[in-house]
């Protein structure tokens, strides 16, 4: 996916089990959230490896450009 260069990055997961804890670059960004949908702080532009796991241990994981 390439984006637009904001602030956050808006996420949303569809399937799983809360809480969720979300990953970029495999730091943890928000955790334990029960919310379906969280704001990811971005650093600047770059490639970034977003992940989400759920309370049973599933993740999912995109690679995104920033430009």
């Amino acid at each position: 996916a390439v984006l637009d260069l904001s602030d956050t990055l808006v996420a949303k997961v569809r399937n799983g089990l809360a809480p969720f804890t979300w990953l970029m670059n495999g730091q943890p960004v928000v955790v334990s959230t029960y919310e379906r949908q969280s704001q990811i702080p971005l650093a600047g532009p770059g490639f970034l490896h977003l992940s989400v796991i759920d309370a049973e241990g599933q993740a999912a994981r995109a690679d995104i450009s920033l430009r």
